[in-house]
């Protein structure tokens, strides 16, 4: 009974988290130095928009196809000397 509980407690529960500051080995930023800060950060509501547009999407599975540069390469024999990214180009901000 008391694992029902917990497994439904569990599978309802939502969660949003900021994280003001960034911590890597022995240095601490500053808050909101490394990480951007929403408008709702003291609510923990979920980011719907920040003055951006929607970026490029693809579907999938038709979203590439073998012949498509960067599907399909040789990875040891040649060495490539170059290499291209398959789908939409990459986000810009």
């Amino acid at each position: 009974m008391k694992l029902t509980a917990l497994l439904l407690a569990a599978a309802s529960a939502r969660a949003h988290y900021t994280f003001p500051k960034s911590i890597v080995g022995a240095w601490t930023s500053a808050e909101w130095e490394t990480n951007r800060m929403t408008e709702n950060h003291f609510s923990h509501g979920p980011v719907t928009d920040r003055y951006a547009e929607r970026g490029s999407l693809v579907s999938f599975p038709s979203a590439y196809v073998a012949t498509d540069p960067g599907i399909l390469f040789q990875l040891y024999w040649p060495t490539p000397t170059s290499y291209v990214n398959p789908g939409p180009a990459p986000v810009k901000c």
